[in-house]
């Protein structure tokens, strides 16, 4: 339970009070329970297009489960995500992209791939409004917090490593996250739902090979950026197999 507690406070808003909850070693041991933390999120945006389709459109729908999820973890994907198009756009050198990162400076670059990711996201949760919106709902968040492991185990940290690597996690942990989220992509869906899982990973580490080959290896901001790549490629996915 300690696990799964330390591993929602890191990856959500939720006020949770744990001894240890942004410790490297903590979270190293929690990392197994990333996945588990996606499938709460999961329900909980089920749950407000729901009732918010009871009422409005789907886009409308659409847009209240983005603001939802930007709620319930703070936005901190969100800011990883644009701190890394931040860093990344443009002529920056190395050590401009990781000053970037470091200094969570948002300009153009990071407020366009915001505004271009939030609206491909709106308008394919429209596109999947129908009965498997829920069961996409549901698993999308469980994949993309498992699509970050896998870069986060495989390539280096841009800073350094030991305790300026926030988060670093073994073959074990990724292997307990693997199983738990192939599990549950067979359960909803043994044909698209695999195949997009497949394709969610592989672009996890692609992304995460870039950001390497570009500033050394990951960041804080590569967490973020990894987990709302990969939940807008998984989108796209079901979209194109279905």
């Amino acid at each position: 339970m300690k696990k799964l507690l330390a591993a929602t406070a890191f990856l959500t808003g939720i006020p949770i009070r744990t001894p240890g909850a942004h410790d490297p070693a903590s979270l190293r041991a929690a990392s197994g329970f990333f996945p588990v933390v996606g499938l709460i999120i999961g329900f909980f945006l089920a749950g407000i297009y729901f009732l918010s389709s009871l009422l409005f459109s789907p886009v409308i729908s659409a847009l209240l489960v983005l603001g939802g999820q930007a709620c319930i973890t703070l936005c901190l994907h969100l800011d990883g995500f644009a701190g890394v198009a931040e860093a990344l756009g443009g002529k920056k050198t190395r050590d401009e992209a990781l000053r970037s990162m470091n200094t969570h400076h948002i300009g153009v670059f990071g407020i366009t791939a915001l505004f271009i990711l939030l609206a491909i996201k709106t308008a394919a949760l429209e596109a999947l409004a129908g009965g498997a919106i829920y069961a996409i709902l549901i698993i999308a968040p469980a994949i993309s917090r498992w699509s970050m492991l896998g870069p986060i185990w495989k390539y280096p940290h841009a800073e350094g490593t030991g305790p300026h690597k926030i988060l670093a996690i073994s073959g074990g942990e990724y292997f307990i996250a693997t199983v738990f989220i192939l599990a549950l992509s067979f359960i909803v869906s043994p044909s698209i739902s695999l195949y997009a899982l497949i394709i969610s990973g592989a672009a996890a580490f692609c992304a995460g090979k870039c950001i390497t080959l570009r500033v050394g290896g990951v960041t804080k901001d590569t967490y973020g950026f990894l987990v709302e790549l990969t939940e807008l490629v998984f989108l796209l996915s079901w979209i194109a197999l279905r």
